[in-house]
């Protein structure tokens, strides 16, 4: 969300705009409009399916009561939906969503990926952009949270794994499987780069539906202990 804080009417307007432009076949969210499940956001719900469309929609609408002069979407989604020359980094935005935004707003719109974006406006060495990029891709690899047996690992950044992980003693929005609740009894925590290894875990007291987003969990857990 861009702009004001969503409304239940605000959604239910851009479903039924969406829901037409799938009928015509008009891009993004095309490669997801088989997702038939329902997201809830505290008391807000929508179509999972119509995640994609959503976004492009607010970004039209925000930035129509903005005095820009460009617009960049900064991106690594890379399919076929959004992009030209889908699966490479650099592909560019569908010709007919560049048209449809200048129509809309009046200005012109680009996508870049994280890391040219990165690099224009930082100066890096090339040992420095080769690490952006393999940070990105090892995001890109390694998922939010993976069940192994009775343990669930989840990935954290440096200051989630030190704020919420060691300072609250729990971890938001997990994506669990409901029937493998009852057989985990560990979380562990996988840090990305730098550290990029497993290094703590801690048994799991309770797991709970996340405040956040209630199609999601929130696991509640003991003393952190250091993986030895």
């Amino acid at each position: 969300m861009l702009g004001e804080e969503y409304t239940q009417e605000k959604l239910d307007y851009f479903e039924k705009i969406i829901s037409k432009r799938y009928e015509k076949n008009i891009p993004p969210g095309l490669k997801d409009r088989n997702k038939k499940k329902k997201r809830k956001f505290a008391t807000l719900e929508f179509e999972t399916s119509f995640g994609d469309a959503m976004f492009w929609l607010d970004i039209i609408e925000f930035v129509k009561e903005k005095k820009f002069s460009n617009v960049v979407i900064i991106s690594d989604d890379k399919k076929s939906d959004w992009c030209t020359r889908s699966g490479t980094s650099e592909s560019e935005l569908l010709p007919e969503l560049k048209v449809e935004f200048l129509k809309e707003t009046g200005i012109p719109v680009i996508r870049k990926s994280s890391s040219l974006f990165i690099k224009d406006i930082l100066s890096l060495s090339e040992d420095e952009q080769k690490g952006i990029e393999k940070e990105i891709d090892e995001i890109e690899k390694i998922k939010s949270e993976i069940e192994y047996q009775d343990t669930i690992i989840v990935r954290a950044r440096k200051n989630g794994f030190k704020k919420v992980f060691i300072g609250e003693n729990s971890w938001y929005s997990v994506r669990i499987n409901e029937d493998r609740i009852p057989f985990l009894r560990y979380i562990a925590v996988y840090q990305t780069t730098p550290v990029k290894k497993i290094t703590h875990y801690a048994e799991i007291k309770d797991i709970i539906i996340s405040p956040e987003d209630s199609s999601k969990k929130k696991i509640l857990f003991g003393c952190v202990k250091n993986f030895v």
